[in-house]
């Protein structure tokens, strides 16, 4: 048996080895995936757009990697990296503000931020007004979450 990291940077690399395109990496931080991809981008340093890690334990990795709580944070990455269009973003946006069961945002499992600091740089975009209400909706989400936990 080969552990998850060898069996995984092994697939990755047939894929990459059979393609000339550039490839984003989502993965989460619960097993291997930040260390497997930070492998690939040394391994091909100019074929990894990026690399983000969806934050579920909020365990440390790599700087290679960036973290992401949500649909929103990987979309307004990826706009202000040129891949992304400014009204897919406004899509994602309007419907995440529309949400009501931040449930399906935020697993009862998974880490759920109480402080805006870790969207702070969404409010330098140029959707700041919205990303505003949404942080702040997803943070009394998060507070909340975590009060009725502290009360059990």
């Amino acid at each position: 048996m080969e552990d998850k990291f060898t069996y995984k940077v092994r697939e990755i690399k047939k894929l990459m080895n059979s393609s000339s395109d550039d490839f984003l990496f989502f993965g989460d931080d619960l097993g291997k995936d930040p260390e497997v991809y930070a492998e690939m981008k040394r391994l091909y340093p100019g074929r990894v757009l990026g690399i983000y890690i969806h934050v579920v334990r909020g365990r440390p990795f790599t700087r290679d990697a960036i973290s992401y709580w949500t649909s929103l944070d990987l979309f307004l990455r990826e706009f202000e990296a040129g891949r992304m269009s400014a009204s897919a973003v406004e899509i994602i946006l309007s419907k995440l503000l529309k949400e009501k069961s931040l449930e399906f945002i935020f697993p009862k499992k998974a880490q759920c931020p109480t402080e805006a600091t870790v969207w702070d740089w969404q409010t330098r975009t140029i959707f700041m007004r919205e990303a505003t209400d949404l942080i702040n909706k997803f943070v009394s989400f998060c507070q909340a979450r975590q009060s009725s936990k502290n009360l059990q």
